[in-house]
């Protein structure tokens, strides 16, 4: 029994060695370096797909990534061997299927899952769109961060959502919602947001976006004026052109007018 413990402990450890390295084989790019466990033909894929993403989200975000290829995207074949990466290196996110970090030397994101399902693609999305906003932006408010990650994670035509989404939001606004909202829009960027939060994060930056012309630029305008020390109420109404309160309580008369079976 005890060489069998032995020899388990063993095959761990070296197993974890492997994993504890960038996984696989590396596919440059000229704006990120992906390393991935995938087969050379579905990873390939992966990075063709991963930088036209990133172009056409730098298109619409107007925000262009870093020179210099600072992303690194660790594509991880099994869930354990992300967890085990994420173990070492940024432990508080190691329960997560997908993630986007900072550290001295580059931007990272981690993921694990089959580079051809719908889940695996959506996740990258939303990491990118966190690498894109948080490489030009060091003061970000968890509801414009998250909300926008989850918007444009389900691709283009910018800003959709798919009907499953919006009747789970249309569900979140069924309760008493307009005091959590006005919460959300004052959360700094240390804040841990729970389900019904991470939904109202969403439709909040949704309706900005489809109820403003120039959404994008006015969240520019905000992201750049808001600091630590700030007017947080103030300056949501100078650079957004609406009061919180104003803007929470237009989310639900906002999602009633949408036809869930086809937006």
């Amino acid at each position: 029994m005890t060489n069998i413990r032995f020899s388990l402990f063993t095959i761990f450890l070296l197993l974890a060695g492997c994993v504890h390295k960038p996984p696989g084989q590396a596919y440059p790019s000229r704006i990120f370096l992906l390393q991935s466990q995938a087969a050379p033909p579905k990873a390939q894929s992966l990075s063709k797909e991963a930088e036209e993403f990133l172009l056409t989200l730098e298109s619409y975000l107007q925000l262009q990534p870093p020179p210099g290829a600072l992303l690194r995207i660790y594509h991880y074949r099994w869930r354990w061997s992300l967890w085990y990466y994420l173990l070492q290196t940024a432990p508080s996110f190691c329960w997560r299927p997908a993630v986007c970090f900072e550290t001295n030397e580059a931007y990272h994101i981690a993921i694990s899952g089959r580079p051809e399902s719908k889940r695996f693609h959506k996740n990258l999305h939303h990491e990118l769109t966190h690498y894109l906003l948080t490489a030009h932006y060091s003061y970000l408010p968890p509801w414009l961060d998250e909300g926008l990650a989850q918007i444009m994670s389900f691709g283009p035509p910018f800003p959709h959502l798919p009907p499953e989404i919006l009747s789970v939001i249309k569900g979140v606004l069924e309760t008493q919602y307009h005091d959590s909202c006005i919460k959300v829009a004052l959360y700094p960027p240390t804040e841990m947001m729970n389900v019904s939060e991470y939904y109202l994060a969403c439709a909040l930056t949704y309706y900005l976006l489809k109820s403003e012309k120039e959404g994008i630029n006015r969240f520019h305008r905000y992201l750049k004026h808001i600091h630590p020390q700030g007017e947080l109420p103030h300056i949501f109404s100078e650079e957004l052109g609406i009061s919180i309160d104003e803007a929470c309580k237009n989310l639900g008369p906002f999602y009633q007018t949408f036809n869930y079976e086809s937006h």
